[in-house]
């Protein structure tokens, strides 16, 4: 088989400015979400601010210009910013191409190329094409980041003889907090696929359509209670339109430092599915120990069939050298 690919290797850095003018000598400070993240004296000029410090989420910036010769008639200029970690930089663009094709069977060459570019510092769009001489597949997707969160929104479609025309769509969203509050992270996804949808080139002349569309949703929250406890609530739910029931599962967890250098964890969680109506509780308990930088131990168990102890050991400090020894399968139950 043989395979070439072309493209851009990463991303510029995040290009934000913001231009603020010095009349005369002054002390110019940045705060992004109340944290000071620049601070130095300039002389009179027009500067164009840049390299921000952006964290996941909204970022609340604040500039300020104070005189040195009177502190007293101090400016401020404020400004409001959402970023995502996916976005590029407004103007930027990466694009990836390649071509497959195995020897003595050309009717299986697949070409693919996609492309993302920033239109602006808080949208970047994308698209992507895949197609065989009997399969193509077209997609459509956007990230755009405001104060409040970012979503993400794609569409996506595919062709070929023995299935047709297939979609699928999903559309998500989610907003982090900052490392001082108690609300962590938020995030909702939900996504609707066709009967007739695939991701795949090679469609034998005999393959069928699903026997009906699928929907998925998912959430999580996470956050902490005090400076020590933490948690996270997660869920997901998988319905194929023509089963009766969809498979979901809701999961529970958290973990806290008991003493410096122990720390405990837990999971709780709710299965169900059309092949179990009823829903199944399942929970888990974790330790873990360092006894120093170079050695650590862990130990987990479900309390039903599932226990296992882990230790870890990098000899003489080591960067590059480990070992592990692991114990698993223990019963309590044993006669």
């Amino acid at each position: 088989e043989k395979r070439y690919n072309y493209g851009d290797a990463r991303p510029k850095d995040h290009q934000y400015e913001y231009r603020v003018v010095v009349d005369e000598p002054s002390i110019v400070e940045v705060f992004i979400n109340e944290r000071s993240v620049y601070r130095r004296e300039l002389q009179a000029g027009t500067y164009r601010l840049r390299d921000f410090a952006f964290t996941q989420g909204a970022n609340y910036a604040r500039i300020v210009v104070e005189p040195v010769a009177d502190p007293t008639r101090q400016q401020e200029y404020e400004f409001v910013i959402g970023f995502d970690s996916r976005l590029l930089s407004r103007g930027d663009t990466l694009y990836a191409a390649s071509l497959s094709f195995p020897q003595f069977d050309i009717d299986n060459t697949v070409f693919r190329v996609n492309q993302q570019y920033g239109l602006t510092d808080e949208i970047t769009t994308q698209y992507s094409l895949a197609f065989s001489p009997s399969a193509l597949n077209f997609g459509l997707s956007n990230v755009i980041a405001t104060p409040f969160g970012s979503f993400d929104a794609s569409i996506a479609s595919s062709y070929n003889a023995p299935l047709g025309l297939g979609l699928s769509g999903s559309i998500s969203y989610r907003i982090s907090g900052s490392d001082e509050s108690p609300f962590g992270s938020l995030s909702l996804s939900a996504g609707l696929t066709t009967r007739r949808y695939t991701t795949r080139l090679a469609i034998p002349v005999t393959e069928t359509p699903a026997p009906g569309h699928t929907i998925d949703t998912s959430f999580s929250f996470s956050g902490r209670v005090g400076p020590r406890l933490r948690y996270s609530l997660g869920g997901s739910l998988n319905w194929l339109t023509t089963d009766t029931l969809p498979t979901w599962r809701v999961t529970l967890s958290s973990g806290i430092p008991l003493i410096p250098r122990m720390s405990v964890s837990g999971s709780v969680s709710l299965y169900a599915s059309p092949a179990v109506p009823t829903p199944l509780v399942r929970g888990q308990i974790g330790l873990n120990y360092s006894f120093n930088p170079n050695l650590s131990m862990s130990a987990s168990t479900n309390l039903e069939d599932s226990s296992y102890v882990n230790a870890s050991w990098r000899p003489f400090g080591s960067s590059n050298s480990s070992m592990q020894f692991s114990f698993s399968g223990i019963g309590f139950d044993d006669p």
